[in-house]
């Protein structure tokens, strides 16, 4: 599939940050004009690589966030899950948190998320044009930048309400997008990860990165087969790091500053008081929830306890996006067959064993099995932005409800547990003439 050049044509404002990747900091910033490129010098090849680190830069800016701000998909993922709860007093934050979203009005803590997801997606567009007019066209960049692409469209179909249009910027001004259905989004991003595999000079990283990415959205359209196929050659020990650092304010790991500095998110020790989550921090405690023994007073006061996450332990602590662990995941739901069969043991146990775990065994049951299975996944992914995701296919692919999914009752802090499950396109959409709200809020 190739995409129409001139539509991929737009204005740039880049943060230059090489956050994404193993990189040369010295070589991405040797480009000209680092702070604002206009279409004119988007088109010119000498800004190969002011191009690139600004489409990885937004990209990380999407997946971890933007420090003492909101947080990205991580964050925000997280809190409407059972992973993260809100200890600051931001309604917009506590919006997320207790599911109580109002999808009519804007909602500024996850607003950041999809925006920086847009910006992602276009920017590495658009400078997939300018390397297939340059001699590094096919090349491992070029690869890289296709994935940027589908991860940023996959993580706007896992999160975010159905029926999220693609808009962009052409030479004639602004192309508005139509609503796509989930399974468009899913397809166009399978779409985006072909191209990267295509892509002639690509290495094993750029391929490995995007095999995993095409698994994982086989697997949000409920195809496990052909996402374990999609996977089968990725070594367990492959890992892709989305990179951070001190010393600036868009740079350092946004879930190290949101939790243990400013205390504004907590990791969960177990949510809710009807239906509970997953018991990440409760005692005796896994060895992939790195959760600290003590509490502290959260940013909001009161009580309000902030329980440090431990997994990221500094500002310059990088985030996988993509592992070989991921892999043998995808693998192991493929071979559960729907639960009728425990034969992903066989795959989970190793990987256990890795860390000094006991085996699994057999529960017996369907319904056991899967819940074996995604708490495996869950204690795995632990704050990498797909429990949301996860927890949304428990119910639309596996026929559980939201209240056997969700945390049920009432917070940390006092308020009731709503329904939402889907985080809301925001309000400023709606000066899109084609588009007027979600089509689909369920998961």
């Amino acid at each position: 599939m190739r995409i129409n050049k001139q539509s991929r044509r737009i204005t740039i404002v880049l943060a230059l940050v090489p956050l994404l990747g193993a990189c040369d900091l010295d070589e991405l910033l040797e480009a000209k004009d680092p702070f604002t490129v206009t279409p004119g010098v988007a088109r010119d090849t000498a800004n190969l690589e002011t191009l690139y680190a600004g489409a990885r830069s937004q990209f990380a800016l999407a997946y971890g966030g933007l420090q003492n701000r909101e947080g990205g998909v991580i964050v925000m993922s997280g809190l409407m899950s059972d992973e993260l709860y809100s200890t600051d007093s931001f309604g917009t934050r506590r919006a997320v948190d207790s599911r109580t979203i109002d999808y009519d009005i804007s909602n500024a803590a996850s607003d950041h998320a999809f925006n920086y997801l847009q910006r992602a997606r276009a920017e590495a567009l658009n400078a997939t044009e300018l390397f297939e007019g340059s001699q590094r066209d096919g090349g491992p960049r070029h690869a890289e930048l296709f994935s940027i692409a589908g991860y940023s469209v996959l993580m706007l179909v896992e999160n975010f309400c159905t029926g999220i249009p693609l808009s962009r910027i052409t030479e004639t001004g602004v192309e508005f997008g139509s609503p796509m259905s989930a399974a468009e989004l899913y397809n166009l991003a399978i779409s985006y990860f072909d191209q990267a595999l295509a892509q002639p000079e690509a290495g094993s990283e750029q391929q490995n990165l995007a095999r995993i990415g095409k698994g994982r959205a086989l697997l949000g359209l409920g195809q496990a087969a052909a996402a374990a196929q999609a996977v089968s050659g990725v070594p367990t020990s492959f890992v892709f790091n989305v990179e951070y650092a001190p010393g600036s304010f868009e740079t350092p790991n946004p879930v190290f500053n949101m939790n243990n500095e400013e205390k504004r998110v907590s990791a969960s020790i177990q949510e809710g008081t009807i239906n509970r989550g997953l018991p990440f921090g409760v005692a005796p405690r896994d060895p992939r929830i790195l959760v600290s023994n003590t509490s502290v007073i959260g940013n909001a006061g009161g009580d309000l306890q902030t329980w440090f996450q431990l997994k990221y332990a500094s500002e310059g602590a990088d985030i996988p996006l993509a592992t070989g662990i991921e892999a043998r995941l995808i693998e192991a739901e493929a071979a559960a067959s729907n639960g009728t069969s425990s034969a992903y043991l066989g795959t989970l146990n190793p990987l256990r064993n890795s860390i000094g775990l006991a085996n699994l065994t057999d529960p017996g049951t369907a319904v056991a099995r899967v819940n074996q299975l995604f708490t495996e996944r869950a204690y795995w992914l632990w704050l990498t932005g797909q429990r949301l995701s996860d927890m949304r296919r428990l119910i639309r692919q596996y026929g559980r409800t939201q209240e056997t999914v969700f945390p049920t009752g009432v917070t940390a802090y006092g308020l009731p547990f709503g329904t939402s499950v889907t985080l809301p396109i925001p309000f400023e959409e709606i000066n899109n003439p084609n588009y007027t709200t979600c089509t689909n809020r369920g998961a």
